[in-house]
């Protein structure tokens, strides 16, 4: 009981929003906001995902690249001079780190491209429901 009348004080001291409590005739529509938004984190969390990947295949790039560099590896020496097998290793570090810078900038400019559609969002609009005819927003 002192939970409810806890909770109806709180409910009671929140203001609520005067344009729409004025005219009970209108809603505010905001489908289209939400789907855009939605949009947006689907294909923000797509290049986010690419970027980490990106960051992954970097660092294994890296530390094949230090190995051979280093003269720990068997196939290469501390000069780099390399039979085949290192050769082959050689080019497949290049190539993680060309995946790399590939999937690090492909996935930053989705990221962007993200919150472009999120921050271009319309804004809700006020749709009549009856009495009035109140129409407004922004695309």
């Amino acid at each position: 009981m002192k939970l409810a009348v806890a909770i109806a004080v709180v409910l009671a001291a929140i203001p609520a929003r005067a344009d729409i409590v004025a005219d009970a005739a209108v809603r505010l529509d905001d489908s289209a906001r939400h789907r855009r938004r939605v949009i947006a984190v689907i294909v923000g969390s797509v290049g986010a995902a690419s970027v980490a990947v990106g960051i992954a295949h970097g660092i294994g790039a890296a530390s094949n690249w230090h190995d051979f560099t280093a003269g720990r590896g068997e196939p290469c020496d501390s000069a780099l001079v390399c039979n085949d097998a290192g050769r082959r290793a050689i080019d497949r570090a290049k190539g993680l780190a060309r995946g790399a810078d590939i999937l690090i900038g492909s996935g930053l400019a989705v990221v962007g491209i993200a919150a472009a559609i999120w921050f271009t969002a319309p804004e809700p609009r006020v749709v009549p429901t009856g009495n009035g005819v109140a129409i407004t927003g922004r695309f």
